[in-house]
């Protein structure tokens, strides 16, 4: 296989973990090194874990920002959802509002992607996978700042980033799915 295919699948599957791991590498370890779990991930910014946190953010947004897809509109997603999990980096709980609107075209741009994007391929079951991770992102999206119980934030949050992650696992042959 061509090496520029691997990188790029490389590519696709770094931004899947990153997504996937943030939520419980932060839970786990303030949990372990400080006894207790924050309310949302962003309140993982006032924690022993603010760098971790911010990394992954930085990190995830700039292989989104360099990710490359099958048009125009999919790099301006991705571009825009890069500079948006780079914004909620940046500008944390401190900055609420700014912060809240970053995170929520994050998620948006994201469902948007796995939706609309991603079904651009050949393989109808994967099709399907993009479709359900857009779906969760999208009910999460919706439900995060109308739900409201003990860790409904935190819970949301985690379970978007996870359909995230998982279709950006899919989209780069992580999971074989035909």
């Amino acid at each position: 296989m061509d090496n520029k295919i691997i990188s790029y699948l490389t590519l696709r599957k770094a931004i899947g973990y990153l997504g996937m791991l943030l939520a419980p590498i932060l839970v786990l370890t303030v949990l372990i090194l400080e006894g207790h779990v924050e309310q949302s991930i962003s309140a993982y910014y006032n924690t022993a874990m603010r760098d971790v946190m911010v990394g992954i953010l930085i990190t995830s947004g700039a292989f989104l920002i360099s990710y490359r897809g099958y048009d125009l509109k999919d790099n301006i997603i991705s571009w825009i959802s890069g500079i948006s999990a780079i914004g909620v980096a940046l500008f944390s709980v401190y900055q609420p509002i700014i912060h809240g609107i970053f995170a929520g075209v994050f998620f948006l741009s994201l469902a948007y992607m796995a939706y609309f994007q991603f079904t651009l391929g050949k393989s109808r079951r994967n099709n399907v996978i993009y479709k359900i991770c857009a779906v969760i992102i999208l009910v999460g999206a919706v439900a995060l700042p109308t739900i409201r119980f003990n860790y409904s934030v935190l819970i949301f949050e985690t379970v978007m980033l996870l359909a995230f992650g998982a279709s950006w696992l899919v989209k780069g042959s992580s999971f074989k799915s035909k």
